[in-house]
Formats: structure tokens, C-alpha cells, sequence
């Protein structure tokens, strides 16, 4: 299976403070499902504000982990949720874009374990 994240990023941003990177990780596997979970529901009963919030709380926590692949998913989503443009494509890129998050935390569990 491809990498998702950069680790090396991850190391760099937190100075090498496992400490921390444990915690950012840790936190970002605790709330990228909440997120997805609420865009879901709202893409679903298509709201697209509240669905654009979500995807944007989300996109920042992807920064963190370094993930370009699922970072530009979501940039792609969130834009046709604020603009209203592709509403139909939402719902197939986001189900996309839950099996990539899915894959991510895996890798990220993993990667917890060796810290």
C-alpha cells in the first residue's frame, strides 16, 4: 500500500519532539473521523455550509500529516461546497475521500505504535 503521509514532515514540523508528534497524531485521529462524520451528514441532507465547515476543519488537521493526496480531495470538495459548482460529484469524491482518511488513520496507528 502507498504511503499517505509524509513522516519526515511530521518530524520536521515538531522538531523531532515525539512527544508532541504523538499528541498532534493522536489528536488527529481523534477528530478527522468526527469531521468526516458531520460533512457526511450534511452532504447527505445536502448542506453544503455546514458541509464546507467540516471540510475545512478537516483540511487543516491534513496539513499537519503532510498527506497532499487527500489534502487536495478535500480542497476539491470544500471549493464545490462553497461555490456550489460539481454538487453532484460530492458525494462519489467524498466517499473517495473517507476510504483515503480510513487508510491515513491506519497508517498513522502504526506509525504511534514506533514512537
Amino acid at each position: 500500500m502507498q504511503q499517505l503521509s509524509d513522516f519526515s514532515y511530521i518530524l520536521k514540523f515538531g522538531n523531532n519532539n515525539y512527544t508532541l508528534l504523538k499528541e498532534m497524531i493522536e489528536l488527529f485521529i481523534e477528530k478527522a473521523p468526527e469531521d468526516l462524520s458531520l460533512a457526511k451528514k450534511y452532504i447527505e441532507a445536502k448542506d453544503w455550509q455546514n458541509a464546507h465547515h467540516h471540510l475545512h476543519s478537516l483540511k487543516s488537521s491534513i496539513n499537519f500529516v503532510a498527506c497532499e493526496q487527500i489534502r487536495s480531495k478535500v480542497l476539491a470538495i470544500e471549493q464545490n461546497t462553497k461555490h456550489l459548482e460539481n454538487v453532484e460529484s460530492i458525494p462519489n469524491n467524498f466517499i473517495e475521500l473517507e476510504i483515503l482518511c480510513a487508510q491515513l488513520i491506519e497508517e498513522l496507528n502504526s506509525k504511534l505504535a514506533t514512537l
